[in-house]
């Protein structure tokens, strides 16, 4: 009886009906050894980027260009932007210095490209004021926001 408690008590030596097993498993392997570099080589750690895959200059001015304007469009998010409070970005010296960075979104050239001008920008503006960028952070502008934009919303559809 002494023996079937102990395996009862020991899963490697019963198997899952609680039967006692022949022997116990035999232990896994250990893991292979590797030799730790001595210094970092770069090429030793990813594989050779084709020519035809490395950004040049243009494409990653592309690249930022995509970035900032969509950054932008999801400003017209009041949402987005107590997130943006709440996780301390607009706390930030150095994300207000590029927000106001990204005041040239308020050119023509640059205005087309944007999903919801009227919002974005005119969050992007408000952004710029110390006072707003802590209010936003409470529910109730938030709320006043995303009302004044289904408003005017709604009054553009009607008067198009």
């Amino acid at each position: 009886m002494a023996i079937a408690v102990d395996a009862w008590m020991n899963p490697s030596t019963t198997n899952f009906a609680g039967n006692l097993l022949a022997s116990p498993p035999p232990p896994s392997p250990p893991p292979p050894s590797r030799k730790m570099a001595t210094s970092y080589n770069s090429s030793a750690f990813a594989p050779a980027v084709p020519a035809q895959f490395k950004p040049n200059a243009a494409s990653l001015y592309q690249t930022r260009f995509e970035v900032e304007c969509e950054f932008v469009s999801c400003l017209a998010n009041p949402y987005y932007l107590q997130h943006l409070a709440a996780e301390k970005y607009l706390d930030d010296p150095r994300f207000v210095l590029y927000l106001n960075y990204l005041l040239y979104w308020r050119e023509p050239p640059y205005l087309q490209y944007l999903s919801w001008p009227g919002p974005s920008l005119r969050h992007l503006e408000l952004l710029q004021d110390e006072t707003f960028r802590q209010a936003i952070i409470s529910p109730d502008v938030v709320l006043r926001l995303e009302h004044e934009g289904t408003e005017s919303a709604f009054n553009w559809a009607t008067t198009s």
